[in-house]
Formats: C-alpha cells, sequence, structure tokens
C-alpha cells in the first residue's frame, strides 16, 4: 500500500510530466546538430496528387533521416500537452540558418522552427526538399504536432525550395513564409527588374496546369518576405504580381528596408499572421443582382446594371453607395479588400471624381450621413480619392484621425503614368493595425508624400503606410478607434458642375477579415414583413417605401403594400429622413401557378444556408448537379415537382454553382450557392 507522502510525490511527478503528454526529447530553447533518428513508421511515403510528390522524386526519407542533422526552436511555453505548430526551414548556406529575430514570434505563436544542415544551395533540389520534409515526419512523431498548422519556410535559394515544397504538398503544408526568394508553379511575365533578365529564377519544377489548379483547391497561403535593396526582389514581385493576384492564390507581399535577406521580428510576425488568416468572407459581390455574401449596398444616385454598380453623378448630385456590412481590420490579421472601378471609356472627358471611403463607426448616425467624397471632421476615416480631370488621374490619400486631431491629412499624392480610359483599374487593401498597403493594376509617376510613414513601392504600382511613423506616439490610432466597425462606401462627383461627367462603375468587391467573435450590426431597425400568399405588406406611415426583388429595386412598387407577380427574394427599404434607411427582413414567394415550364421560376432557399437549403420546382422535375468553384461535381440528383430538400452539412463553407435541368427545358441554368457552416 502506497503511503500518502508517495501518493503525494507520484502526483506531483504526474503533474509536471503528464504520461500522455509528448515531451520534446532535447528540452525547449535552441538545439543544434541534432540527428532525428529513424521513422517509427518505416513505411511511409510522401504522398501527394500534386503530380510529382507519388513520383519518386524525393529520397527515402529514413535514408536522409540517417545522415542529416538539424537545429531546432522548441518554444519554452512547450510542454507535450497542446499541439504547436511546426515550420521546415530550408538555408541557402549549409547551416541550419535558425533566424533569431524570429523566435519572439515561434514564442508567442507556439510555432517549433527546424531548419536542415548541410542542405544549402550546392546540394540537389531533392535531397534539400527531402531532408525538409522528412523532419516533418519525424516531429510529427516526437513532439505533439498541429497538423493543420504545418508550414514550409526559407532563406534566399532555401525560400525557392520552401515555396516548391509547399506547392509539391499542399496536403501537408497549410502555407509557406519564403524569405528573400520565392518560386511558383508556372513562368510568369517578367515585368520587374531581374538580377538576371528573363531568367525565369522562380520557376523550379515544371508543373502543369493541372498541378496549379490542384493546388489552388487546397486555398493555402503565401506570405513573401523581401526587402528593398534585394537583388531579387523584381523575381518575387513578378510571382507575386503576374502569378498569385493572376491566379487568385493568396498571397501578401511583405517588404521593409535593407539588403538581401534582411529579416525582422515584425516582418515574420506580418507573414505568419497572414498565413494565418481565416479569411472570412464578410462581403463578396459582383453586383449581379443579390450579393454573393452580405447585404449588398444602399444606394443613391447609383443603380445596378449589367453586373455593376453604377454611379450616375449628375451636376449637382454626389452619387452613393453605402455597405450594408460592417467590418474590422485594426488588428494584427487585418482585412483584405479589392475592388475595381472603370469609366466609360466613350464618354470619357476628365470631369469625375470618384471615392473609396472607410469611416469609423464612432456614432450610431453615421450611416445616416451624407458622407463617401470626404473624410469625417473628428472621425476616425480613410480616404482613397482619384480625381480623373487628366488623361492621367491622379490619386489621393486622404486621413482623419480624431486622437491626434490630425484633420484632412492628405498623406501620399502620385498620378497614373500608364493608365487610358479603357482600363478597368484593380485595387487591392491590406489593412491591419500595423500598416495599410494599397495595391494598383497600374504605375505612378513620382509622388508627392507628406510624411516618410508614407512610401511608394513594387516599381511603383502599391502604396504602404505604416500607421506608428505617421505619429511620435507609439500607435497612431486610438483605442476606440474603428472600434465599433468600419464602414465602406463608393462615392463619385464632378469636378466642374456645368461640365458633363462620365460614368463611374465597380464590377466587383470582395472583403475577407479575421475577427470570427464581434458580430458588427448598422444601427439600422428592421421592420417584419406581413406575407398572406402573394402579398407582402409593412404598417403605414413608417416613411418612404422601395420593395426589392432579388436585391433590384422595383421602381412602380413604393407604397406599404406589395402584390408578388413573380417568384423571388423580396425586402423592403425605407427611408425615415433625407438618407437614414430602414430594412425589413427577406420573404421568399413562391408562385403557386406556372404555366410555362421553360420560363418558370425555380426558388433555392435560404440562400446563404447552414447546411440544408430547398429548391422548389413548379409542375416539372429536373436534374440537378452542385460544383465548387473549380467545376468538381460533389452532388447530383433527381427533383420532383414541388419542394426538394438538399442537405450540404459535410460540405466546406463557400461559393458553390448548383446546375438544374428541368425536364422538357432546352438549357440548363446556373445558380450560386453559399454554405455557411
Amino acid at each position: 500500500m502506497y503511503s500518502k507522502i508517495t501518493i503525494f510525490i507520484l502526483f506531483l511527478c504526474l503533474g509536471t510530466n503528464p504520461i500522455d503528454a509528448q515531451i520534446s526529447p532535447w528540452g525547449t530553447g535552441t538545439t543544434t546538430n541534432q540527428l532525428l533518428g529513424d521513422l517509427d513508421d518505416t513505411t511511409v511515403v510522401f504522398a501527394s496528387q500534386s503530380g510529382w510528390g507519388n513520383y519518386g522524386f524525393y529520397p527515402n526519407p529514413n535514408a536522409l533521416l540517417a545522415n542529416y542533422t538539424y537545429d531546432i526552436y522548441v518554444p519554452t511555453s512547450y510542454n507535450g500537452l497542446k499541439p504547436f505548430g511546426l515550420i521546415t526551414f530550408i538555408n541557402s548556406g549549409n547551416n541550419g540558418g535558425l533566424i533569431s529575430s524570429w523566435i519572439p514570434v515561434l514564442e508567442e505563436k507556439n510555432l517549433i522552427l527546424i531548419a536542415g544542415d548541410n542542405i544549402g544551395n550546392p546540394i540537389n533540389v531533392d535531397i534539400r526538399m527531402g531532408v525538409a520534409m522528412a523532419a516533418v515526419y519525424r516531429m510529427k512523431e516526437l513532439l505533439n504536432i498541429d497538423s493543420t498548422r504545418i508550414y514550409t519556410s526559407g532563406n534566399s535559394g532555401g525560400a525557392r525550395m520552401a515555396s516548391v515544397l509547399a506547392y509539391t504538398y499542399p496536403e501537408w503544408f497549410f502555407g509557406s513564409v519564403p524569405n528573400c526568394g520565392s518560386s511558383y508553379l508556372r513562368q510568369v511575365d517578367q515585368d520587374y527588374e531581374t538580377y538576371s533578365p528573363n531568367s525565369n529564377y522562380e520557376y523550379t519544377i515544371p508543373f502543369s496546369t493541372a498541378d496549379l489548379n490542384y493546388v489552388k483547391s487546397f486555398d493555402r497561403r503565401y506570405g513573401i518576405m523581401t526587402s528593398f535593396d534585394d537583388f531579387r526582389e523584381g523575381d518575387i514581385m513578378n510571382i507575386y504580381h503576374n502569378g498569385m493576384m493572376e491566379d487568385g492564390i493568396k498571397g501578401k507581399f511583405l517588404e521593409l528596408a535593407g539588403p538581401h535577406c534582411t529579416t525582422s521580428t515584425e516582418h515574420f510576425r506580418d507573414a505568419i499572421n497572414f498565413i494565418e488568416h481565416p479569411h472570412i468572407t464578410k462581403i463578396a459581390d459582383d453586383f449581379d443582382a443579390m450579393a454573393i455574401v452580405g447585404n449588398g449596398f444602399k444606394l443613391a444616385a447609383a443603380n445596378l446594371q449589367n453586373s455593376k454598380l453604377n454611379l450616375m453623378h449628375s451636376s449637382n448630385t454626389l452619387a452613393r453607395a453605402y455597405s450594408r456590412d460592417l467590418f474590422q481590420w485594426n488588428d494584427a490579421k487585418g482585412s483584405i479588400l479589392t475592388t475595381t472601378v472603370a469609366c466609360d471609356s466613350a464618354s470619357y472627358n476628365q470631369n469625375s471624381v470618384f471615392h473609396i471611403g472607410m469611416y469609423g463607426l464612432d456614432q450610431a448616425d453615421t450611416f445616416c450621413d451624407t458622407i463617401g467624397s470626404t473624410v469625417l471632421n473628428g472621425r476616425s476615416s480613410i480616404l482613397t480619392t482619384i480625381v480623373y480631370d487628366g488623361l492621367q488621374p491622379t490619386l489621393y490619400l486622404i486621413l482623419e484621425n480624431p486622437t491626434l486631431g490630425i484633420s484632412s491629412d492628405t498623406i501620399f499624392q502620385a498620378t497614373f503614368s500608364d493608365w487610358t480610359a479603357a482600363n478597368t483599374l484593380d485595387i487591392k487593401y491590406h489593412l491591419w493595425d500595423k500598416e495599410m498597403r494599397v495595391e494598383f493594376s497600374n504605375h505612378f509617376s513620382t509622388p508627392t508624400i507628406s510624411s516618410t510613414s508614407a512610401k511608394l513601392l513594387d516599381d511603383d504600382r502599391s502604396v504602404r503606410v505604416r500607421w506608428n511613423e505617421l505619429t511620435a506616439n507609439a500607435t497612431y490610432w486610438g483605442t476606440n478607434d474603428w472600434k465599433n466597425g468600419t464602414l465602406l462606401t463608393y462615392a463619385a462627383e464632378r469636378i466642374n458642375s456645368a461640365l458633363a461627367s462620365s460614368e463611374l462603375s465597380i464590377d466587383y468587391l470582395n472583403l475577407v477579415f479575421a475577427d470570427t467573435t464581434s458580430v458588427l450590426e448598422l444601427p439600422i431597425e428592421q421592420v417584419v414583413l406581413q406575407q398572406n400568399g402573394n402579398n407582402l405588406s409593412v404598417p403605414t406611415g413608417l416613411g418612404a417605401y422601395q420593395w426589392f426583388l432579388d436585391g433590384n429595386a422595383l421602381p412602380s412598387d413604393t407604397s406599404n403594400t406589395l402584390n408578388a407577380v413573380q417568384s423571388g427574394n423580396y425586402h423592403l427599404s425605407i427611408y425615415t429622413g433625407s438618407n437614414c434607411e430602414v430594412l425589413s427582413d427577406t420573404q421568399t414567394v413562391v408562385l403557386s401557378a406556372i404555366s410555362d415550364i421553360e420560363n418558370s421560376p425555380i426558388s433555392i432557399y435560404p440562400n446563404p444556408n447552414k447546411g440544408e437549403f430547398n429548391i422548389v420546382l413548379g409542375e416539372e422535375g429536373a436534374s440537378v448537379e452542385l460544383l465548387t468553384t473549380m467545376g468538381q461535381s460533389i452532388l447530383s440528383r433527381e427533383l420532383i415537382s414541388g419542394t426538394n430538400i438538399i442537405r450540404t452539412n459535410r460540405l466546406a463553407a463557400g461559393l458553390y454553382f448548383l446546375k438544374i435541368r428541368r425536364a422538357n427545358a432546352s438549357k440548363t441554368e446556373t445558380h450560386k450557392v453559399i454554405i455557411q457552416q
């Protein structure tokens, strides 16, 4: 029988070194030149469907583990109970290459880093990547590794290998953070200067188009780090702008001052924050009737037509569009917003101004203000203004900071050097608590910069603003700035009210952010629709009414009642003042009398859905197929007339396409379906 003292000592031992914990055999901190030993599972193979992993490209992992040592960093908080992330690192030199400035980030992010020795640039690429991959297999056996947080990284030529390894095994690697070097899945245009022009430095393994599409299907992230005086910066810009941006791969281009392979704690932290960004879609709108994700826009002197948001600014009218969805950006992971603006080239007459406004919802009535063309006095604001007053328009970035008493501060001004009236200008914002980076599809001439915090990058096509460099204070924005969410607006106006102006249009908007806990709501009361068959109504006397069908205004329907003559999704907008809006809920109306099979409406609801939706048909049946955005068919079945229930609770959240071919119909219809699990 154990004594009480023995039991107490046993309890202490178990508390210090739990039986089920995977304790590090080397302790915590830095370990160098360490052999990992043979794999416990000697049958392991480097399985991948990318097109290279299954062709014996990499050597046997046990053969590599027997001959290569590693440098390892294990965070001091690691005790084997909680799974930690893992970064496998490939250096350009033969030392493992632990970077001291990265250690604080490894600690705070619970990331283990392992770097193979003697796998520098002179070593064959299959060995270099094989040693890094073998480490992943063995570390998963030795330590408690989070399989959803395994990444690659490297320096210079090793960064190229790290990129290729991540592309080869998207099943294993959830992202990559290469420093001062990168590779890509195809050859890209050489728009930017390179150390060896037209060297195709970024193309290492001849991946096929099928390989590229396969990697894209995993939706991985790549935080690419470089510096202003890096002789490979041009190659890396080619990869980012002409590869990732064109192909829709999630990447972030991160620069700092210094020569080749300069890096810092913040540099690395920003890269990790990006690849671990959840990319929650807050707004996705192609302005084709209803928004894909989100609640669309409140419009004033604007409309939706031909799958565009059109701003019709006249002699005395400011055309505006207010997003009905707030978003958060002032945190470590931030938000990413991509959008466009285009002029009607046939009528371009150099007399328009376009604004993208972001306003902190510091006061609830901000949504009801006439805003969009200027920053708001005394309220946190960011305004991007493009003045179309010549053959080459001019960009202005303007800030308002109530905390510091800064009013309408134009921190950056530059004229585009290669824009034409026929161009659609693509704009991408990376906004986070350290900086704002705005990337454009066209280039600038010499800028006027009022603060050293602003810098023109990427061969004069991107503007970066570092918040803490705008002021002598530790932080630029106050703790209350932006805390209630950010309101996004589009606006357009004439320069000279006596002259005609060109129509300005927006083709798409996509915004993702990282906040999974906050529910941001605009200060708009909601009115509940009353439905009786095909009749919808709300009480009288509330204000000016406007009915909408599938997101489109019904111009002649402006009373408190509506008799629906078409199946679809209906809601009501009520203006209670000059610019203040009340929205109703949305009701789906399915008409019972359907005579024309070819043109009879189909009702799909709820959409978005959370694992189940209904397809309502008229008197005819139909066949249905559900596809991913990559065209992969994941569900097909036959439908009957009436209501059909489609369950999608096993599918990942996202956008899907529903193809429906009705009996006796001559064509296939395609509908968008949003799943929000």
